[in-house]
Parts: structure tokens; sequence; C-alpha cells
């Protein structure tokens, strides 16, 4: 049990601020059956048309002690809030410490203001397979703990650029986000310039040069938090003309999708792969009835989910960083103990192909192999800034894209469509199972035909707003 008891917990002043007043606050700890702390205030003059954030302080007598870390410490009734009610539950080991602390006069202030943008910002969608209903998930609640845990701090991975940033953890724990339900996270950068492509790198004493260039998409876009599952795809398009070659029954649900033709995708028609660089934008987007993407608009009476761009795809694995890693570092080392234990991403020798560093390693047995070896179940590595999960591992990720040559450039490129259909190859995204660790690096760019497949190639949904 955690250590740490909050005594004499009591009411404190009252706050108001703008259209809410609190007028009136019971502070008491759950004690003995849990260290947490539960908060009951009274609002008056909340509107339902008007939400209202609570920001709480904590002190110990007239002592104010350090409440920096209480916002992620808390869940219940803090942000949005509509009603003259309230409750908020308060963690005291996760905002004041690991250690086992006393106040003796423990009390709380709670002020109330009207809600910020932020806090009513639509960060996730969620997509009932079987009811088609969509539920759209605010920024606040997520934070008030109505989805389970997240992360505000992203320095548990790494480092990125990205400002408030908000990862929602607990996806991971439900697999029905895995199987009967499909999850977006919105990545809200349209007219930003972004650059893109193959950073200067240096592996086994190999120098290549960057390959980047300037890229703004007009529109936001959400991109699925995981790869498209097997179960996923059985459900959406089970008469797929391949599976997955890791499709073992009892590890198979909530793994990728992969060997899978990219024609499947879009569809075998002349129309479905007509996205080039330079075609009209309209007929690019066609997709056959009868091909995954196809049948799932069908499904939701929504003709904007596609594969995405590859613009898109590395915008968002990016998630605030220009180094090779979505973690922020420059070398994979940064991240491997013996070129095992890279913990972003599945990859040949942490368990892709072996459970070492053993280049004799034979590939896994496709009809036999659990989840520790070969592809990984989706979500089992840690997410970029944006939370998304398994961007630069597991497998690869199918791009609209044709193939082109990337080279530097200083000219911007708008909404890029990629090269045209001469090049023969579609552009395949993000590091594998059977990867090396500098192929998962986020300019790690590979290529696949659209009438082959490989065990290592799947792709993850996209839908680009209007």
């Amino acid at each position: 049990m955690k250590k740490c008891s909050v005594l004499l917990a009591a009411v404190f002043a009252v706050a108001s601020l703008r259209a809410a007043t609190v007028e009136q606050v019971i502070v008491r700890q759950q004690w003995p059956w849990s260290t947490d702390v539960k908060i009951e205030y009274m609002l008056s003059g909340v509107d339902a048309s008007q939400p209202v954030d609570i920001s709480i302080k904590a002190f110990n007598g007239e002592t104010e002690i350090d409440s920096s870390r209480i916002a992620s410490a808390v869940s219940g009734d803090v942000y949005g809030v509509t009603e003259a009610v309230g409750t908020i539950i308060l963690d005291p080991v996760k905002a004041f410490g690991t250690e086992r602390v006393a106040f003796d006069r423990f009390r709380v202030k709670l002020s109330a203001e009207n809600s910020s943008e932020s806090s009513q910002e639509v960060l996730y969608r969620i997509v009932d397979l079987q009811t088609k209903e969509v539920t759209e998930v605010k920024r606040g609640d997520i934070l008030n703990g109505l989805y389970g845990s997240f992360e505000t701090d992203f320095s548990f991975v790494g480092t990125t650029s990205l400002t408030n940033v908000l990862i929602w953890t607990g996806v991971t724990n439900d697999v029905k986000y895995m199987t009967t339900h499909l999850v977006l996270r919105k990545i809200p950068v349209a007219n930003e310039i972004h650059y893109l492509g193959p950073n200067e790198s240096t592996f086994d004493g190999v120098t290549t040069p960057a390959a980047q260039r300037p890229v703004k998409l007009t529109k936001n876009y959400w991109m699925g938090v995981f790869e498209v599952t097997q179960d996923q795809m059985n459900r959406i398009y089970p008469e797929c003309k391949r599976k997955s070659s890791f499709s073992n029954s009892d590890y198979a649900a909530t793994r990728p999708a992969e060997d899978i033709y990219y024609y499947d995708m879009r569809g075998w028609s002349a129309e479905a792969n007509s996205w080039s660089n330079g075609a009209d934008y309209a007929t690019a987007r066609h997709v056959d009835s009868d091909s995954f993407f196809g049948k799932l608009r069908a499904l939701l009476d929504d003709d904007r989910y596609d594969l995405p761009t590859e613009a898109q795809w590395e915008i968002a694995c990016r998630a605030g960083t220009t180094n090779h890693f979505y973690t922020g570092a420059n070398s994979p080392e940064t991240y491997v103990s013996a070129y095992v234990s890279i913990n972003f991403g599945r990859y040949k020798w942490n368990g892709g192909r072996s459970d070492g560093r053993n280049t004799s390693a034979p590939e896994p047995d496709a009809a036999t192999v659990d989840t520790t070896r070969g592809t990984a179940k989706v979500g089992s590595y840690l997410p970029n800034a944006y939370g998304l999960y398994d961007m630069c591992g597991n497998v690869g990720e199918s791009c609209l894209d044709w193939n082109f040559t990337h080279t530097a450039s200083e000219t911007l490129e708008i909404d890029p469509m990629g090269g045209v259909a001469s090049s023969s190859n579609r552009i395949v995204r993000g590091g594998n199972w059977d990867s090396y660790a500098s192929g998962l690096r986020c300019g790690s760019i590979g290529l696949q035909n659209p009438g082959a497949h490989k065990k290592t190639t799947g792709f993850r949904i996209c839908l680009t707003e209007e």
C-alpha cells in the first residue's frame, strides 16, 4: 500500500472567478482503506453553456505546499464542469512525493474559472465498429480521469518540442480499442511548416547526407493510435485476399495486420490507384467499394478514411522532434543495451527475429509464434509525444504516395501527393520487426510494389479534415 497520510483534512476558504463561485469545500482522506483524498465542493452560478475548470492549491496550515504535480494527481470533476456539485479524488503520493508524508493541518483552496479553450479541445476520436457510434474525447475528459491513465510529461519517453503534451496511456489497457473500436488522435498542424525527409546520418561508418524539404499541410488530420490489427481487419474486410503471417489464433487478434496487398487496402481498379503527384485530389481519393477502405467508409458513412500520405505519416511520427528518433535521440545506442533493449518499437533484436543479437536466428514460425517473436501486440512499446504507438517498429506502414527521389530542397511543398505511378512502388514508412536499429528512424523509408505483399508491412488509418 502507498505510504502517505494527510492528517486533519479540512475545509478551506473558497475562491471565485468570473461566472461560477466555489461555495463549500469538504476534504476527507479515505483512510484506512486508501491514501486518496476526497474533495467535495459546491458551485453557484455555474452555467451549462459555460463550463468551468477547477484549480487546486494545497496548504499545511498557512504554508502553501508545492502544488506543481497536483494537476496530474487528480481525477473527477476538474475540467469542463457544468454541475453545481462536484467531487475530486487527489492522490497525495503522486502529488507530493513517493515517501511517507504527513500534514497536520492539510487544507485545499479551489478556484473556478471559465474553461480554457485547451480543456475543451477534442484530442481523440473513438469509433465503435459495432454500433458505428463516434465519441469525441476532450482534453478535459482525459485529465478528469474518465479514460484511465495519462501522461502530461513526455520525459518518461524522451524529449519533444511539443507543448501541452497529453498522452492517453490507458488506451493500451483495454483490448476493445484494438479490436471492436478504432481510436484516432488529432494531429493539429494545419498551415505549419515542417522539414521532412532523412536527416544526415552515420551508421557503420557510412554517412548519408540529409535530404530534407519544407512541407506545409493545409488541413488538420487524425491518425490511428495503433496499427490496424488482425481483429479489426477481419471485422471490416473478412474476405481480404491475405490475412497475416502471424495468425496463431491464441495471439492474433491484437497483433497488426500484415502481409496484405496495397490493392486490398484501396482497391484493384485504376481509379483506386490514381493517387499521385499532380493528380486531381478528389479523383485520387477514390477507393473501390470492395476494398478495406471502401468497406470502412461505407460502414461509418464517412469517405475521409484512407491511408496517410507520406508527409502526414512523418509529421505524426516525429511529433515535435527534428532528430532521428521520436524519442528525441539521434543515435539508437541511446536506447540500446547490446542492441537488444530498444523500448519504443519492436525490431530485429528485441524480439522480432530473436531475443538477442544472434545473426543466425531463424525467421519466426508463422504457425506457432506467440507475441514474443515476430510482431508484437500493438501498444506494447512507448508512444511518441502525440500518443501514437509503434510508429517506428512492429510493421512498416503503407502510405498513399508512389515512390519519389528524396532530395534536399528549399522549395515549400503544400499538401504533397508523392511521386508518379511510373515509379512502380509505393512508399512504406517506419521500421519493422525485422529491422536493424537504424531502420527505426523517423526518416526511414521502404518500398513495396502494390501487387506484392510482405509480412513486415501493415498500415495505419488516417482521416483528413475537410
